[in-house]
């Protein structure tokens, strides 16, 4: 039911954590797999739940639109419903391999940058845009953290 639990997770833990505490719970204890017993609330809600952000996530990857910048990031603004960037991260590193990208969350301050190796986290000190001679330029950022995930190729 849920194949990537462990970015599934922290994406809506905050919210939920109740009804995902009561789900582990009941699914170390039980005997039988309660991964289809959809007449237990806690695991229709948390089936509810994956799907929505799973469907945001698939909304983000859609319809996202780099803008190059002038100093040759491509750069994307997004407000999602759910924190789905750390979901997305494998995908736009795989999809958008051979250039440098900054995602932006607007509604949770953060983004994550790829850097031709790697994607890290990064705040912005007050998002500044500006368009100058029809060239994006970013305002000051630093890299917050680097996420720890290991993203395969696509061939």
């Amino acid at each position: 039911l849920f194949p990537d639990c462990q970015t599934f997770i922290p994406a809506y833990f905050l919210h939920h954590h109740l009804i995902l505490f009561r789900y582990i719970r009941k699914a170390l204890t039980s005997e039988l797999s309660i991964e289809m017993n959809f007449a237990d609330p806690d695991v229709l809600e948390l089936s509810k739940v994956y799907k929505k952000v799973t469907r945001e996530e698939e909304r983000m990857r859609q319809f996202v639109r780099f803008q190059k910048t002038a100093d040759g990031i491509f750069f994307a603004v997004m407000n999602p419903l759910y924190n789905v960037l750390p979901l997305s991260a494998c995908f736009f590193q795989n999809r958008f391999a051979d250039q440098p990208w900054v995602i932006y969350d607007t509604g949770r301050k953060y983004g994550l940058y790829y850097d031709l190796q790697t994607v890290e986290t990064v705040q912005f000190d007050g998002l500044q845009i500006a368009v100058e001679e029809g060239k994006l330029t970013l305002g000051s950022w630093m890299i917050t953290n680097r996420l720890s995930m290991i993203c395969g190729k696509i061939t």
